[in-house]
């Protein structure tokens, strides 16, 4: 079976999560919408995952998957689990990395590291 083509797409606004739902729907393929760094902290993940849920009612008939950029904060990265985010981004030292994980892929979802860049 072939895997199926995605596209990842950072969104800031309803504009360009509509603009990038229409895209992925042309090219019939796996759209991930990914927040901007850290948007938990900044402005919450209802506010990022509500933003994705109204762009997915004006634009229908797109495989959507959300991936949340959570930063350093745990507590951040569990508010996102638990509101259906499909991927969690977290910063690469976070103690309790292993546990994150193990309660995500009970919830089907996954964390992704994000690993500092080498100087």
């Amino acid at each position: 079976m072939a895997k199926q083509r995605s596209m990842t797409v950072c969104i800031h606004d309803m504009a360009g999560a509509v603009s990038a739902l229409k895209t992925a729907r042309e090219q019939g393929c796996l759209l991930i919408l990914e927040s901007p760094p850290r948007v938990a902290e900044i402005q919450g993940t209802a506010w990022f995952l509500a933003l994705v849920d109204e762009a997915k009612a004006v634009v229908s008939g797109v495989a959507v998957q959300t991936l949340v950029d959570a930063g350093p904060a745990c507590a951040l990265a569990m508010d996102a689990l638990e509101r259906g985010a499909d991927v969690v981004r977290i910063d690469a030292g976070m103690k309790s990395a292993g546990k994150l994980m193990d309660i995500a892929k009970a919830q089907g979802a996954r964390i992704e590291i994000k690993r500092k860049p080498k100087r």
